[in-house]
């Protein structure tokens, strides 16, 4: 049997063309032989129309070449003329007008999208990162998905962006090999992650991954894209993987561990169906105003709080004393004072850690 590497270019009237010219036989003879009109081969050789597997199980016997090139060149062909006509669709302008709303900046700096100018090349590969299938469906998905962040708080970032930093927090996350969520053991994970504030940066990221991935929580860390100013978020990923994604954006410790308590709240606390995003922007809904209740009293725990601050000693040793005596940094201490306005904000920043760029 003869073989063939189709060329996504190539009608298999071309080919059919060339075999029967080397094999000397006429268009006519092979009609007759492959019993159907000398019309109907014409057209299969003049690119006019196609060939059932009927008719291509018939070419094996004919000319002995096996069916299933006969029909893969067929659906190659038919694959590429859909393909040119979806790439000519993505180069209108209605594509650019699309493509602007996308920090695509950030966007080929991550690998998601070429270097290339094309529209159509930019836009093939967006909506395949999305998986969806075109510009108008993309929209739809976007703007249906914005309703479930919205719920969580007055969100005024590119919802474009956003649904960025959120599908590759989620393709990340749903990479990872976890048992199902036990909501009882993240509670007392969660426990003993407070005692990692101590730990330095380097140790902190896989001690707090390993740590939420025992309980079946995907902890991701996904540097802020142009567009966002989120420094968290979290949701479920179907009905059994609690994904926490944190972006680092403040780079300081204190802001980075109430983050990442204020997100364990929502998964411990609020329900399956809303993505709740942390923009900072000032405002709280009932269930934010739980998970930051939740963060402050897990870091900090509120009876040891009031009696500190009636104290009003705010200088650098007692915060440190009362850093040790609960275990925790004192920048958290110092994040706090700052928060509510017991102490200015440029005060006592040294005892803070600050994060590394990613």
């Amino acid at each position: 049997m003869n073989t063939y590497n189709p060329d996504y270019t190539i009608h298999p009237g071309d080919y059919l063309a060339e075999v029967l010219e080397a094999r000397g036989i006429r268009q006519t003879d092979f009609a007759k032989r492959a019993g159907i009109s000398t019309k109907a081969v014409s057209q299969i050789i003049n690119r006019k129309s196609l060939f059932s597997a009927d008719l291509a199980f018939d070419f094996e016997r004919i000319l002995n070449i096996k069916a299933e090139i006969w029909m893969n060149m067929v659906n190659s062909w038919q694959l590429f003329q859909v393909k040119a006509k979806e790439e000519k669709q993505l180069a209108k302008k209605q594509t650019r007008d699309w493509l602007r709303r996308f920090p695509t900046r950030d966007l080929r700096k991550l690998g998601i999208i070429p270097k290339s100018r094309k529209p159509q090349e930019v836009a093939e590969a967006l909506l395949r990162f999305f998986h969806v299938s075109s510009p108008e469906a993309c929209t739809d998905w976007i703007t249906k998905r914005s309703v479930a962040f919205r719920k969580s708080t007055v969100f005024s970032e590119s919802v474009e962006a956003t649904s960025i930093w959120l599908q590759i927090a989620e393709k990340s996350a749903t990479k990872k090999e976890l048992p199902f969520y036990d909501r009882e053991k993240f509670k007392t994970v969660l426990g003993r992650i407070r005692s990692f504030t101590l730990l330095n940066w380097p140790q902190i990221l896989p001690n707090l991954e390993e740590s939420c991935n025992e309980a079946g929580v995907a902890l991701v860390v996904v540097p802020q894209i142009e567009g966002t100013r989120l420094s968290g978020a979290s949701w479920w990923f179907g009905s059994d993987r609690p994904i926490i994604a944190l972006s680092l954006r403040h780079r300081s410790n204190d802001h980075f561990w109430f983050t990442f308590f204020h997100e364990s709240a929502h998964i411990l606390f609020h329900g399956k169906k809303g993505i709740f995003l942390d923009s900072s922007d000032g405002y709280e809904t009932p269930d934010e105003r739980e998970a930051n209740e939740f963060a402050r009293n897990l870091l900090i725990p509120s009876d040891e709080w009031i009696l500190f601050a009636q104290k009003g000693d705010f200088f650098e040793p007692a915060i440190r004393a009362f850093a040790q005596s609960l275990c925790v940094h004192p920048g958290i201490v110092v994040g706090r004072l700052q928060y509510e306005g017991l102490i200015d904000r440029s005060w006592h920043n040294s005892l803070k850690d600050t994060i590394p760029a990613p």
